[in-house]
This record gives C-alpha cells, structure tokens and sequence, in this order.
C-alpha cells in the first residue's frame, strides 16, 4: 500500500497543477506517505479524454495520528494569507473542520480539507485541478398543461466540491462542506441543499435530527428555521403540498407568455448572530 501512496502523493505534488499548491501544506502531507497511523486512502484522478493529461486529481486519508494533524493544521494557518478562501469550524471537542483553497490566474487550484471524525480520528481530502463553473438544472415539462416550477441551482468555483466518505457511518461533518462562499450539504440519500454564505454549524442544526433535506418542488421556504420543526418525510411532502395551489396559478399565466425566471432569497440569522442566506432560481 505504501508503494501505490507514494504514486499517488507524487502525481498530486509533481502534476502540472501541483507547482500551484502551497509548500508548508504539501510538506505536511508528504509525511503521510509513509505514516503508519493511515488505515485508509483513496486516489482519483480525471484525464482529458483527448490529450490524456491529468486534468483533476484528489486524494483522501485516514489516519490517527493526532501530532501529524496538529502539523497540517500549523501548515494551513501559515499559508492561510495566501488562500483565496479560508474555513475553520469548532463546534465541540473531537469535531473539527479545517479548509484552504488556493486558485490563480489561469484557473487552477488546490484545496485541502482536514477533519477530525472523533478522537485520534483524521481525514484529509486534497483536491488539485481546474475550476469550472457548473450549472445543475431540472428539465422543463413539455406539457403546457403540467408546467410547474422547478428549481435550478448554480454553482460557481470547484467542481464536484464535495466531501466524499467511503463506507463510513454517516453524520455533519461527512456531508456538508465549505469554501468560505458557499456551503453544501448532501445526505447520505444523495439529496442536496447549497446554501449561500452559510457554515457548517448552521447546517448542522438542520441535520442533527437526521431530516432529508430535498427541496426539490418547494416554490418558496420562508427561513431554514421552519426545518427544524419538521418530524417526518410526511412533513415535508405537506409542505411541498401547500406549494402545488401557487404553481398552478402560475403554470395557467404563463400558458399564455414565454417563460421567465424568478429567484428567491431568503435569509436566516442563527442563535449565535450568523447570516445565511438561500437563492433558488425557478423557472415560471
């Protein structure tokens, strides 16, 4: 295994992409390639279908070593002048969330994030390529008659910004992840929720309770507050049922006009002063 790590760690420091990324970071990984604290890795890579060129690769570990984690923390909060978007989360003891990205000119970056599952208990994902900009967006009905609002949500920075965790029990800090601009959250069903300018401790209020947030189909949610006073997926759906009447109206008005698009923002202040703030753009 530390034969197919050292690989790994090699392509993701040497690789085009890789001259980008911070020295005192890649130093500090560079000690997990022979760590005996790993238990677990994972490597990936994209390549240009055409030139065959690493276009995209990341790295996952775990590891137990608290004084090596110590030692990237250190290495993150020194190259932290240098980053375009910095995150640290420390809602409780054995839970913690760090994040560094780097981006220039031409569009490369690199972004390392560390977390801690428990005690003596680390993960860190590296992820080094080219940002893109990514638009997810729901079909539209070709049936006058079954028009309805749907929603559409754009994601700017770097792609697939997600933490992904591989045959682990899931909770907060496997899901949701930040890079000082956007936050995303993504349960263990796949359903998605991506909120702007918000944090980590806010999303984790919304999911201690294990809801599945899916607000596909909802035309307007007042506050993330009104989450939390949710019991059930019967709940949702009748919140989603409340909606149905206004997207009737609306499909009948725009039976007779092009199409236009509408965008709700909502935003919420938690107990502890932050701001979160919700865009959804529907198509009407």
């Amino acid at each position: 295994m530390n034969h197919i790590r050292h690989i790994a760690v090699t392509l993701l420091l040497l690789s085009p992409f890789g001259l980008f990324a911070q020295h005192s970071i890649d130093s500090a990984m560079k000690a997990l390639e022979n760590a005996k604290s790993v238990t677990n890795e994972v490597y990936s890579e994209r390549r240009n279908p055409t030139t065959k060129e690493i276009e995209s690769a990341s790295y996952l570990f775990e590891f137990t070593d608290n004084k090596l984690a110590d030692k990237i923390i250190d290495a993150m909060r020194k190259e932290r002048s240098k980053a375009c978007a910095y995150e640290m989360s420390n809602r409780h003891s054995n839970s913690l969330v760090y994040s560094i990205s780097f981006q220039n000119a031409n569009g490369s970056f690199s972004k390392y994030t560390l977390l801690q599952r428990g005690s003596s208990k680390w993960m860190l994902s590296v992820k080094k390529g080219t940002a893109v900009r990514s638009t997810k967006s729901s079909s539209k009905s070709s049936s006058k008659s079954k028009s309805s609002s749907k929603k559409r949500t754009d994601i700017f920075g770097i792609e697939d910004d997600l933490i992904e965790i591989y045959g682990l029990d899931p909770s907060v800090a496997d899901y949701a992840h930040t890079d000082g601009n956007t936050t995303i959250y993504t349960g263990p069903d796949g359903n998605t929720i991506i909120i702007n300018n918000g944090r980590l401790s806010d999303i984790q209020a919304l999911s201690d309770s294990g809801y599945v947030l899916n607000l596909d189909g909802l035309e307007q949610l007042e506050s993330l507050e009104s989450l939390r006073s949710l019991e059930s997926l019967k709940d949702l759906q009748n919140l989603k049922d409340l909606e149905k009447p206004k997207k009737q109206k609306k499909s009948r008005k725009s039976e007779s006009g092009s199409r236009k698009s509408k965008t709700s923002t909502t935003t919420y202040t938690s107990s502890d002063g932050r701001t979160t703030t919700t865009s959804i753009t529907y198509d009407l």
